[in-house]
């Protein structure tokens, strides 16, 4: 089953990475490969699952950017990566960052075409046949990711632009409650530690404040409201329960520690959410920064057509035949010509190294 936590895990830190976000483009393609289902529950998880693992590949880049002082204009996405050409790593960067879903499918495609490793080793009988059942069965979880990433490029594009700055706000409200509730699902629980009591219920003491905030918290998860709705909604919760708050900023550790119960709990997932709303907004404007470079990168490399087609060719497939099986000759073609014209219009350069869908709108708030 596809989740987004778990990739999140799989993908790793984005800040001194150990994972190269050329590798983390790998994992990405493993994970969909393994964990898929092949259900609807993948059609529906699979854009989540893409979208934050762009949004971990990106902060990973503008990280790692920012760690070794480089210019977040730099036409370098990446530093050299073992065994993988850099004008060829730096280009994969780029289309990624432009067309996560498309890019991925091509990286699901190359890996089923990937020939056997050559060996001196020879096996018994009954090993060689253990490696071709392994074998057959990998290659069944590729073909199968394959087909599910196949004709998404118009849908995945329109789904991020209907949805992104949502899902943006909330894997970092995820990252931030994660700190006090190490859980699957950190909204969720945040959210359940925040109930009206029995009490409060019987006497209907909840503040209209919170009421508000929590009506457009849950209303934004659907499109019903904006950032700014939310941010101010949290504030005036926050205003509430701190009177000498001017409003401004964040709340000062002292003026939280002054709440305790059901209201502190509150006004802790008021303060995440302003926190989390604050990051994305300068996450999205780095993220456009490095989108307009991996747009230039594919300009200089000679490598702007051959995306363009690469795009249009995943906008509107019918079934795609197992590769184990022939393909259609038309998309045979198109695929088994793509690598090639990659590498023949990339220049190479190698070099030795040393060495958080939908929210539920009801009592919880689910992130799977």
């Amino acid at each position: 089953m596809l989740k987004t936590q778990e990739i999140l895990n799989r993908l790793g830190a984005t800040r001194n990475a150990t994972n190269h976000p050329y590798e983390k483009l790998q994992i990405l393609v493993d994970y969909i490969a393994e964990k898929m289902d092949g259900n609807a529950n993948d059609e529906e998880k699979l854009y989540e699952v893409v979208f934050a693992a762009k949004k971990n590949i990106a902060e990973t880049i503008l990280h790692s950017q920012s760690e070794n002082k480089i210019k977040h204009t730099s036409k370098e996405l990446c530093s050299r990566v073992k065994d993988v050409d850099q004008k060829t790593a730096n280009t994969m960067m780029s289309m990624f960052l432009l067309s996560p879903e498309t890019t991925t499918k091509m990286m699901t495609q190359a890996q089923i075409e990937e020939p056997d490793p050559k060996s001196d080793v020879k096996l018994t009988e009954e090993e060689a046949q253990y490696q071709q059942k392994r074998k057959e069965e990998q290659l069944a979880k590729y073909n199968a990711a394959l087909k599910l990433l196949s004709g998404k490029e118009l849908s995945y594009a329109a789904y991020e632009s209907a949805r992104g700055d949502i899902l943006n706000d909330k894997l970092n409200l995820m990252g931030y409650l994660q700190e006090d509730l190490p859980g699957d699902d950190p909204i969720g629980e945040a959210v359940e530690t925040c109930k009206p009591g029995f009490f409060e219920r019987m006497f209907r003491r909840t503040s209209k404040e919170y009421k508000n905030f929590i009506s457009t918290f849950e209303a934004r998860q659907h499109g019903g409201a904006s950032r700014d709705q939310v941010d101010n909604a949290a504030k005036a919760y926050l205003k509430h329960k701190i009177p000498d708050w001017d409003g401004k900023g964040f709340p000062t550790d002292a003026q939280m520690a002054r709440l305790s119960g059901t209201s502190k709990n509150r006004a802790v997932l008021c303060y995440r959410t302003l926190q989390a709303n604050k990051k994305s907004r300068g996450y999205e404007e780095r993220l456009a920064t490095i989108q307009g470079v991996a747009d230039q990168n594919l300009v200089d490399y000679g490598a702007k057509d051959t995306f363009k087609a690469m795009c249009y060719e995943n906008s509107d497939l019918g079934p795609i035949t197992d590769s184990v099986n022939k393909q259609p000759e038309q998309q045979a073609k198109f695929q088994s010509g793509l690598a090639n014209d990659i590498n023949d219009q990339i220049k190479p350069d190698v070099q030795e190294l040393n060495g958080n869908d939908n929210l539920i709108v009801k009592d919880k708030i689910s992130l799977e």
